[in-house]
């Protein structure tokens, strides 16, 4: 996954041994703020995914411009929300912190663990997501 992948890789690693399941399965979803080139991150992940995780990824493109924005459009919790079907929490592992939920979904976000980008890069940061 090459210099920065490894805290990527290192929050899933993180979640493989801290993590509560649901039967067998570890529910995580990946969102990422990723360069336009870079669209296929996903699937880079994707090559360090334990197979005890229930995984869904996206990306969320970015221009030079907005590379390293502290937040994340309004629409980014119903997306997740979508993700995560009927389970009751959810493991949500993000480069750029999310925004608060709106008042109408009940969720609560605690911050579980972090770990920063090699060369001063962004915080890769994991979210237990419970709703409530």
């Amino acid at each position: 996954m090459g210099s920065n992948g490894w805290a990527v890789s290192s929050a899933l690693e993180f979640l493989d041994k801290h993590a509560a399941r649901i039967d067998t399965q570890v529910p995580v979803i990946g969102r990422f703020h990723v360069m336009v080139i870079d669209q296929d991150y996903c699937g880079l992940v994707e090559l360090y995914v334990p197979e005890s995780f229930e995984w869904k990824c996206d990306v969320i493109p970015a221009t030079a411009d907005d590379k390293f924005k502290d937040a994340i459009s309004g629409d980014f919790w119903p997306s997740i929300v979508a993700s995560a079907g009927q389970r009751p929490y959810f493991y949500l592992v993000t480069d750029v912190p999310p925004p608060a939920a709106p008042p109408e979904t009940p969720l609560v976000a605690e911050l579980i663990y972090e770990n920063q980008r090699p060369h001063n890069g962004s915080i890769v940061r994991v979210w237990r997501v419970t709703f409530v």
